[in-house]
């Protein structure tokens, strides 16, 4: 088949892990895959450059951008060009801009199979209710033109097709998200070296700095853990970069915790990021479902967070993580941590955390459900 992959810029974070393996285990298997895709804004790291290009063909089109702009409609008229010169079986795109233009381009262009990747959504925690009302009816929409819509667990399939009744649930296909499956890597000891840690307990956190991510609930909650007997001696590790990475350095360094909180930008390979931790703390206001969640419980970490999104289809409290709701305060979140970092089970909830993964979350079998839903749609 000839499929085209539409992102709406390569920032490094869970959509392009995702993408960038459909392409390659795709391409792999002997479609003909393009990527297309927009340009990284400001504060964003760019995902060629950290990552790596997927092996596939690359075409970059300027004016596909994550804001709203005038400009979005030359990115239509560019895309709509493109695909009439390729004549691909199939489109493929990813999060909400990405899927704008790209299903209303797809449709346009004539192209028979076009598929929409929800990777969580915008309908909750972004915007005003009215906006989001908008949204949420402009989805809809979309949808029309959609001949399937993609969700990677149970609990997006009820929000999209039942909350907010985006498309009906016949047209929602569950393809669980795919991760490399850690095969080795640094010591604890040569990671914890590497970042500069020297607690014997380690914090973790790695992704996109943005309000939706909500850094601020896990350092506040990570000032009152220091407060109690397990967070005696704890250091918190941040990994990624985003709009809200000088307001996070300036509130660290206000409340004089440079010792014992690690900021550090992107890291190519990720191993030893999660090596270093004994947890990996995710304080989302809304997800999709997490890559990092599933990256860590590959290596062997366990996951605590809110329960938002897909989280709640990974975790298990108590058997695969930990879970606090999706609301918690500060003081419910270091309670959480606190009860972590003192349990005798850690290592049997990290065990079975990653043989959760090994089984369900192997990029083979995601690019397998990607390839029935082309041909099935």
């Amino acid at each position: 088949m000839k499929i085209v992959q539409v992102m709406t810029r390569p920032n490094v974070g869970g959509i392009a892990t995702q993408v960038f393996g459909y392409c390659e285990g795709l391409t792999a298997a002997g479609h003909e895959v393009t990527l297309v895709t927009g340009r990284v804004g400001p504060h964003e790291a760019d995902a060629f450059e950290v990552v790596g290009r997927p092996a596939c063909r690359i075409e970059v089109l300027p004016d596909l951008g994550r804001e709203v702009a005038v400009s979005d409609a030359r990115a239509i008229v560019a895309m709509t060009r493109l695909l009439r010169q390729m004549r691909p079986d199939v489109v493929h795109t990813h999060a909400a801009k990405a899927g704008t233009v790209g299903r209303v381009a797809a449709r346009l262009a004539g192209v028979p199979i076009r598929v929409h990747s929800f990777h969580g959504h915008v309908f909750r925690g972004y915007f005003s209710p009215m906006v989001s009302r908008v949204v949420a009816a402009i989805e809809r929409g979309l949808g029309l033109m959609s001949s399937a819509v993609l969700v990677p667990g149970e609990s997006q399939a009820v929000e999209i097709a039942d909350r907010y009744r985006i498309v009906p649930r016949r047209k929602i296909r569950v393809v669980p998200y795919g991760v490399p499956i850690s095969t080795g890597g640094p010591t604890r000891a040569a990671a914890r070296a590497h970042f500069g840690l020297t607690a014997s307990k380690v914090i973790g956190a790695v992704g996109r700095m943005a309000p939706i991510k909500n850094q601020d609930l896990l350092l506040d909650a990570f000032i009152l853990l220091r407060a109690q007997p397990a967070g005696a001696d704890t250091q918190l590790l941040i990994v990624g970069d985003g709009e809200c990475r000088d307001g996070l350095e300036q509130r660290v360094r206000a409340a004089g915790l440079a010792d014992a909180v690690k900021l550090f930008r992107w890291e190519p390979d990720l191993a030893a990021t999660y090596a270093a931790m004994d947890v990996l703390a995710i304080s989302s206001r809304n997800e999709g479902m997490p890559v990092t969640a599933l990256e860590a419980m590959a290596a062997g970490v366990p996951v605590a967070s809110t329960a938002v999104g897909g989280v709640v289809d990974l975790v298990r409290p108590g058997e695969t993580g930990w879970l606090v709701p999706a609301d918690a305060t500060p003081q419910q979140f270091a309670d959480m941590l606190a009860g972590v970092l003192e349990s005798p089970d850690v290592a049997a909830v990290a065990g079975r955390a990653r043989t959760y993964i090994d089984t369900h979350h192997s990029f083979a079998a995601a690019c397998a459900g990607l390839t029935r839903v082309y041909l099935e749609d």
